[in-house]
């Protein structure tokens, strides 16, 4: 089985390694519970300043030397895995290696049940992170618990989560979606996270992306717009409208009682992650700053950058007094002057979000720039974003883009000595009011190529597919998400049926590529029905109601199977918004052609 992040240095021997001996961890839980499904009994082992797991066929052991390649700087999280037939050993310098190292032997086992040799790695970037937000969908606590699994097991080390009305929040809990986390279901995740050595960070947004308490009435008054914004034409041209995406998308940061709402929930996200030595202060996309009278009339018309300036340095201050490291989305800083990027904090954390293999040169200026103003700099790259109105991409990320993303943030984070990137995974357009992006387990293949390439800069996308097939659903597939529709759907569908592991995210996966293929039946023959309300003949009109007849077998074939894909860890509502969001539109448009009276 090919090891995702590949190895630095790899080597097997013929034998087969114990199944089952005498245990000693002192890496923490995590290790303690993976050694307990293989112990015998307890071993005492003596490794000086080093962690350690190990399964032995005897009483007793004695441990290899972790090699000088592990002790360098900088490679504290790397790991010497070493397997014989008496002696499975992992070393590392910090617990989180351990895991590393066991996660690896398990991989080297799920295929044969076996491995004997050794395994040298270690990192090329120390930041490693996944974030998630809720705008739509809510998982599963169980759910989360998994995926921090599989975050563990891919070498992320931290977990940028997004909650959006997600969480509990106690002094305004009208803004609290009823399929909310409770306190107890934050203490868990954060324990699990620390029992993988994940740190969690959450993100509370600030400024903009406040719609999920924007649009209740109560909060009204606090937005930045309004009233939603004439254009000088009838329209814009901008797909999803004018100025942003909605006149509920930002607070007013001249208003006291705005701020001080925003303080409150900031406040309680991070009273509520102790461990934490970051948050996130979101920040972005505040693209109707200055509509509000009030903040005109205050900072005048050039005062935009002025006014952030202002709000941000106020939130990351209360953020640093509560002894958490701010970090922000860069966006609204590139339009800064020299002059106005000296007056915002330092010690706040500037993350640069590009989505685009093409941003590369973009993204080189923007780290050299924010990096000689004297911040930390750090990368976000997408595992599935907007990616504009091509529809095939609705419902499945477009993968070519997503991996060159991954590799030009892996080039930018060697060339301009970045710590490393996120990996984001965004659940919708903007807030809780758009259609969501593709499903989430739709992500994995880009997310493990990010993982790949933080752990190994020098990882390529040429043939990652046909690796990952293997190792993450332990099938021989190449070239999984190449070539023509029905080619590709036959190899996704393969995969479906004789996935080893990973089974629910394989049918996921085909189910949301034929979800996919509907989209593009359901646009192309949808742009034929008006020939049912035109002059033309009988045979015409027979040849579209066919082809409609074979978009609506399809439609009903795919709601069932995608609501039971999105019912199995997420909530019934969250499975009807989705299958809503997929079919309705259509269905109401062939249903008023097909059932209306021929014109002719």
């Amino acid at each position: 089985m090919p090891l995702l992040p590949a190895p630095k240095e790899m080597h097997t021997v013929p034998g087969v390694s114990p199944a089952r001996g005498f245990t000693a961890t002192n890496a923490g839980p995590f290790a303690e519970e993976r050694l307990a499904l293989r112990s015998l009994g307890a071993l005492s082992v003596q490794a000086d300043g080093l962690y350690y797991a190990v399964i032995a066929a005897q009483a007793d052991a004695t441990l290899p030397d972790l090699p000088a390649v592990l002790r360098r700087p900088g490679r504290e999280e790397g790991f010497f895995l070493s397997a014989d037939e008496g002696l499975v050993c992992v070393l590392s310098a910090h617990p989180r290696g351990v895991l590393y190292g066991l996660h690896a032997y398990e991989q080297t086992l799920a295929d044969d049940g076996s491995f004997c040799g050794t395994v040298i790695d270690y990192p090329d970037t120390a930041f490693r992170a996944f974030h998630m937000d809720m705008r739509y969908g809510f998982p599963s606590v169980s759910r989360m618990l998994a995926i921090l699994e599989e975050l563990s097991a891919a070498r992320f080390n931290t977990f940028l989560l997004e909650y959006e009305n997600r969480f509990p929040f106690e002094a305004y809990p009208d803004i609290a979606d009823p399929a909310h986390f409770t306190p107890a279901d934050l203490r868990r995740i954060q324990e699990r996270a620390a029992a993988l050595h994940i740190e969690l960070i959450p993100l509370q947004q600030t400024i903009g992306h406040l719609e999920y308490m924007l649009k209740l009435p109560r909060y009204h008054h606090l937005r930045e717009m309004r009233e939603f914004p004439e254009t000088p034409l009838p329209y814009s041209f901008g797909p999803t409208g004018f100025k942003h995406y909605n006149h509920i998308d930002e607070i007013c940061a001249s208003s006291d009682e705005a701020c001080s709402v925003v303080e409150t929930l900031l406040d309680e996200v991070m009273a509520a992650h102790p461990a934490s030595r970051y948050v996130h202060l979101g920040c972005d996309e505040a693209w109707n700053l200055l509509s509000c009278p009030d903040c005109l009339a205050r900072y005048g018309e050039n005062g935009k950058n002025r006014l952030y300036l202002g709000h941000i340095n106020r939130l990351a201050a209360r953020a640093l007094a509560a002894g958490k490291t701010p970090i922000v989305w860069d966006d609204m800083l590139r339009s800064f002057s020299d002059e106005e990027l000296e007056l915002l904090d330092k010690r706040v954390v500037v993350m640069i979000w590009l989505y685009y293999e093409s941003n590369y040169a973009l993204a080189v200026k923007l780290a050299r720039r924010f990096k000689q103003a004297g911040f930390t700099v750090l990368g976000a790259a997408a595992a599935k974003c907007g990616e504009g109105p091509e529809p095939q991409y609705l419902d499945m990320p477009w993968y070519e883009l997503r991996l060159g993303n991954v590799d030009m943030w892996g080039r930018v984070c060697a060339e301009e000595g970045l710590d490393g990137f996120c990996m984001t995974v965004w659940s919708n357009y903007s807030g809780t009011i758009a259609p969501p992006h593709p499903f989430f387990d739709t992500v994995w293949y880009p997310v493990l190529f990010a993982a790949e390439k933080l752990w190994n800069r020098q990882a390529v996308r040429d043939g990652f597919d046909t690796r990952f097939a293997a190792a993450f659903f332990g099938v021989a597939e190449e070239a999984l998400f190449h070539g023509p529709t029905a080619d590709r759907y036959a190899r996704i569908e393969r995969v479906s049926r004789l996935a080893k592991r990973h089974r629910y995210e394989a049918e996921a996966l085909r189910v949301m590529e034929l979800t996919s293929v509907y989209r593009l039946k359901a646009l192309t023959i949808g742009r034929e029905l008006y020939k049912l309300r035109m002059p033309v003949t009988d045979a015409e009109k027979t040849i579209v109601r066919n082809r409609a007849a074979e978009v609506a077998a399809l439609r009903e074939l795919l709601k069932p199977q995608v609501r039971r894909i999105v019912e199995t860890h997420y909530t019934k509502d969250d499975a009807d918004v989705f299958v809503r969001s997929r079919f309705d539109a259509d269905e109401a448009l062939f249903r008023a052609f097909l059932d209306g009276k021929d014109e002719s």
